[in-house]
């Protein structure tokens, strides 16, 4: 979508009635229409809709703003150029913007916060924005989506902001950025640095802060959210110092910044190029050998439709784009780098992280809807042995054994729940602790009086079409966060849980504990102390997290 397509005159905007909002609504509140809003911000003029929503009164919506030039042409590959302002032009922010191109191999299944019917482009550096009042002075919760550096949008439905803004009294943005090869692309010159999907984020929290003044919202107090990938985006930016200014919190949603694999050195990445050139043309050479900068010149002349596609073939053979360390940025590895202590943080998991990861590398066994086939121990260590290929055959009978050593050949319910623990523990909570230790750590050594809360979420949606197995599982928090449950076609019977999310998150971003009426004193997370909050549809209970069970075993196995 082109600059100009967007910017329109104001004679063009005052009649204009837009009905994106009308999803969003609780059936029957009352009547009425949405209308336009202009926004004097320091970038420009920018129109928007103000919304009914669920709370009785109005909801601001701004889509598709634009944070940063277009990442085209000679600027594909290089970190982001700020946005100049656009002078006497309006924006036009109520449309809903194309998501940044990705390759779709999980379109098919369903998963929803990937965006597998979702319009894509190049052009795609845009950033959304939420609020319940254009006047005052409102925390700003800034959303950064999930999906491996590869996939996802800010765009989605399920993480429309309208019903969280007007719910928590927050201003809610939600934030797109490169990925894959677009956003990791590295040849070790400025026409390739590295982590532009990195650098992306970091340029839409700069235009916060110049910019969320003007929507009604507190560029002082912006809590950085996000979930998955935007979660271990998050644990990179809170061991860069440079970051402080940009956000005053962090809320992590299942995203272990120290998580086996999570980046590369940059040294690795240039041979990572070198297979992925090959695939267009640019480099038919069996090692790196040509000029600084000439593949990323070759690359750049490739239609970016075709390079998301292809991607898949790159993955499939073992290849990788993926955040990288030993730059200006991130100088070592985030694994091993020190955070900051300096800002408080909130972070946590689902309860069934894993199962979902079974679902999508062995659909035809571990199905979501369909019945499912029964899998013997003997058989498991072969599943075992396909999801950590690296494992020697005695390390597969120790892992199998350590979670599967009390039952039988045919207690199959229960081996599928021991798989799916190993893989929830493996890939997201044991690497999840370790990170919230480090973050209690650096609180502790910095003596600013800042704090860790972690919790763990076990609530299955009473309208899920998934079969009882998966349970609440990786990205299911999401919709409850963003107050799914009180749309139009929206899930009744969830509304409270969504209720007691949105309440702890807004909480958090207000700097208030983030505690609830009959859940009693959340502890902060300690290493002496390592408690967690598990919260359910009907309560609140702390827990005391030992990580020298299974996680000390894991890591023993440099399993993360």
């Amino acid at each position: 979508m082109t600059a100009n397509g967007r910017r329109v005159a104001f004679f063009t905007i005052v009649s204009y009635l837009f009905v994106f909002g009308s999803q969003q609504l609780l059936a029957a509140v009352f009547e009425c229409k949405d209308e336009a809003v202009i926004v004097r911000a320091p970038v420009g003029k920018i129109v928007g809709v103000k919304r009914c929503s669920v709370s009785n009164n109005s909801v601001y919506a701004f889509t598709g703003i634009r944070y940063a030039r277009p990442p085209v042409g000679a600027l594909r590959y290089r970190k982001p150029q700020r946005q100049p302002p656009w002078g006497d032009e309006i924006w036009d922010a109520t449309r809903k913007p194309p998501a940044c191109i990705q390759h779709t191999v999980f379109s098919a299944r369903n998963l929803p916060w990937i965006p597998y019917d979702a319009q894509t482009s190049e052009d795609c550096l845009f950033l959304n924005i939420w609020t319940p009042s254009l006047t005052g002075k409102r925390p700003v919760i800034a959303w950064i989506h999930g999906g491996d550096f590869r996939h996802g949008s800010a765009a989605m439905p399920l993480v429309d902001g309208g019903n969280l803004a007007a719910l928590g009294d927050v201003l809610v943005v939600t934030i797109a950025y490169r990925l894959g090869s677009f956003g990791y692309l590295y040849d070790g010159t400025e026409g390739a640095p590295g982590n532009q999907g990195l650098h992306d984020q970091l340029m839409a929290l700069k235009w916060i802060q110049d910019n969320i003044a003007a929507f009604g919202g507190d560029p002082a107090e912006v809590t950085l959210s996000g979930f998955g990938a935007g979660g271990i985006s998050i644990g990179f930016f809170l061991t860069a110092p440079g970051t402080t200014a940009l956000f005053k919190r962090a809320i992590i949603q299942s995203g272990p910044v120290t998580l086996k694999g999570m980046a590369i050195h940059k040294d690795a990445a240039p041979i990572q190029l070198s297979k992925f050139a090959r695939i267009f043309g640019c480099h038919n050479k069996s090692s790196v050998t040509l000029k600084a900068g000439s593949i990323v010149s070759c690359m750049r002349n490739i239609d970016a439709k075709l390079i998301g596609p292809l991607e898949q073939n790159f993955l499939d053979s073992g290849g990788m784009f993926m955040p990288i360390f030993g730059d200006g940025l991130f100088p070592i590895n985030p694994q091993l780098a020190t955070f900051t202590g300096d800002r408080d943080v909130m972070i946590g998991y689902v309860a069934n992280e894993g199962s979902v990861n079974l679902y999508l590398h062995f659909t035809d066994v571990f199905s979501k809807t369909l019945s499912l086939r029964n899998v013997s121990k003997d058989e498991m260590l072969y599943y075992l042995g396909a999801l950590h290929k690296d494992l020697s055959l005695p390390q597969l009978l120790t892992l199998r054994k350590l979670y599967m050593r009390r039952l039988s050949n045919s207690a199959y319910q229960k081996l599928r729940q021991a798989l799916a623990q190993q893989q929830t523990e493996t890939l997201v909570s044991c690497p999840l602790v370790e990170t919230a230790l480090k973050l209690s750590e650096a609180t502790v050594l910095a003596k600013t009086g800042h704090s860790v809360y972690f919790y763990e979420l076990d609530y299955t949606s009473h309208c899920s079409k998934a079969l009882p197995w998966l349970s609440m599982t990786h990205g299911d928090d999401i919709a409850f966060v963003f107050g799914r449950p009180f749309d139009e076609n929206g899930c009744a019977h969830d509304i409270p849980f969504a209720k007691k999310l949105i309440e702890i998150w807004s909480n958090f971003a207000k700097g208030r504990k983030p505690v609830l009426p009959g859940c009693g004193k959340w502890p902060e997370f300690k290493k002496h102390f390592p408690v967690l909050l598990k919260i359910t549809g009907a309560k609140c209970v702390p827990l005391k997290f030992s990580y020298f069970g299974h996680c000390h075993k894991l890591k023993k196995l440099e399993l993360y």
